[in-house]
């Protein structure tokens, strides 16, 4: 699945992030594409804002 383009304001948890919602979707039994999908939104919203763990999107609350 390709990446999403963003503008990079920090990468530091980008890879935390991507797999947090990988696991979320796993355990929640979404499709592979699905799990995706969703981590690679996940990790796109946290690298256009600064700061590790910026707040989240209401969104991205499962």
């Amino acid at each position: 699945m390709p990446g999403r383009k963003v503008a990079v304001a920090d990468t530091i948890g980008a890879g935390d992030s991507f797999t947090a919602a990988l696991v979320v979707g796993y355990l929640a039994g979404r499709s592979l594409d699905e799990i995706n999908g969703f981590a690679a939104r996940v990790a796109a919203y946290v690298c256009a804002r600064p700061g590790g763990m910026p707040d989240m999107l209401e969104e991205f609350v499962v």
